[in-house]
C-alpha cells in the first residue's frame, strides 16, 4: 500500500512540475503549482521507507492529503483551465481507495473528493461548475467502483483452487492467523486437520491425471457438504488438504474426519493428523504438530486419524 501511494505522489508531483516546463495556460499560477507539487517527493520518500510498517489510519491521512493537494491545484490553476484538467488526479485517489479499502471506506474518500471539489468550484463562481462537478465526480466514482469490483473478483479467484473449487493455500495462510487471534481473544477451542489421500499417486499412474483431478473434485465436494459455515476446507496442493475448525475440540474434529471418511470410503481413503491449539503456540508450531500427526497416521498404514492434542495452560 505504501509503495503504490508513494509512486502516486512522485508521479503527481513530476507531472505537475513537468507541465510547467511545456506550453501551458498563461493564467496558471505556476509558482503555486510548483510549490504544491514539491511536498509529493518527501511524502513519497516517507511512504517508501516505511516498508509496510505504517498503521492503516496514517495511509488514510496521506490519501486525504493527496485529495487536498489536488483540490488546491484546481484552485490555483482555475483560470488556466485547472478546474477541468487537474481533477483527473482525483481518479488516482478513487482507484487507490477502491483497490485497497472496503467499498464503504472508499466511498467516504470519494465523498471528501466530491465536497472539496464542489467547494472550490463554488468559491471560483464557475458558471459551468454544477455540470463539471457532476461529470468529474461521476467519473471518479464509476472508475473506482469498476476497479474495486474487478480487484475483488481477482482476489477471490486467487484464493480458490481451480481443480476442487476449495480455498487454496493462500486463503489458508490468511485465515489461520485471523482465527488464532479470534480464538485467543474469546478463549475458545480451535483445531486444524491436515490430511492426504492414500495411494493417490498409484491412482494417477494407473488412470491418468484427468481421472485423478476428477477424484479430487469429487471428494472435495463431498467433504465440503459436511462443513459448517465457520469452517474452512482447503487444498494445499497435490492430494493434501487441510481443515480449519474454529470452536472445535480435538474429539469433535476427529468426529468430523470420521464423517469425511464415510462420505468418500467408496472413492478413496485418506490419512489425517489433528492438532488442537494450546492457546500459546505459534501457527507454525500448530501446523507442525498436525503434520507430525499425519506422518504417524501414514506410518501406521494409512486410512486413520492421529490426534496430537496438548493441554491448555491453566
Amino acid at each position: 500500500m505504501e509503495r503504490v501511494l508513494a509512486e502516486m505522489f512522485v508521479a503527481g508531483a513530476a507531472l505537475a512540475q513537468g507541465s510547467l516546463l511545456l506550453p501551458h495556460w498563461p493564467q496558471t499560477d505556476g509558482a503555486m503549482i510548483a510549490a504544491l507539487a514539491a511536498p509529493g517527493y518527501p511524502m513519497a520518500a516517507l511512504l517508501w521507507r516505511s516498508r509496510g510498517r505504517l498503521p492503516r489510519w496514517i495511509i488514510h491521512v496521506f490519501l486525504q492529503l493527496a485529495t487536498a493537494l489536488v483540490t488546491l491545484g484546481v484552485h490555483f490553476g482555475h483560470h488556466g483551465g485547472g478546474a477541468a484538467v487537474t481533477p483527473i488526479l482525483y481518479v488516482w485517489v478513487s482507484l487507490y481507495a477502491f483497490y485497497f479499502f472496503s467499498r464503504r471506506t472508499a466511498t467516504v474518500h470519494i465523498a471528501v473528493v466530491a465536497v472539496t471539489y464542489a467547494a472550490v468550484l463554488a468559491y471560483e463562481h464557475d458558471p459551468a461548475g454544477p455540470a463539471q462537478w457532476l461529470f468529474v465526480t461521476g467519473t471518479v466514482l464509476v472508475a473506482g467502483a469498476i476497479v474495486g469490483s474487478l480487484s475483488s473478483e481477482v482476489r477471490a479467484l486467487a484464493r480458490v483452487d481451480p481443480v476442487t473449487g476449495l480455498a487454496n493455500r493462500r486463503a489458508w495462510d490468511e485465515a489461520l492467523p485471523r482465527e488464532l487471534a479470534r480464538a485467543g481473544r474469546g478463549g475458545i477451542n480451535l483445531c486444524i486437520a491436515i490430511f492426504d489421500l492414500d495411494s493417490f499417486k498409484a491412482l494417477n499412474d494407473a488412470r491418468g491425471h484427468q481421472e485423478g483431478d476428477r477424484v479430487l473434485a469429487q471428494v472435495a465436494d463431498r467433504w465440503n457438504q459436511g462443513m459448517r459455515t465457520s469452517d474452512l476446507l482447503t487444498r494445499f496442493g497435490g492430494d493434501e488438504f487441510a481443515a480449519l475448525l474454529p470452536g472445535c475440540g480435538a474429539g469433535r474434529a476427529e468426529d468430523i474426519l470420521t464423517r469425511f471418511r464415510r462420505r468418500t470410503e467408496t472413492v478413496v481413503g485418506f490419512s489425517a493428523g489433528v492438532a488442537e491449539w494450546d492457546g500459546t503456540e505459534t501457527q507454525a508450531q500448530l501446523v507442525d504438530r498436525a503434520d507430525r500427526a499425519l506422518y504417524q497416521a501414514k506410518a501406521a498404514g494409512g486410512g486413520c486419524t492421529v490426534v496430537s492434542c496438548l493441554s491448555k495452560p491453566a
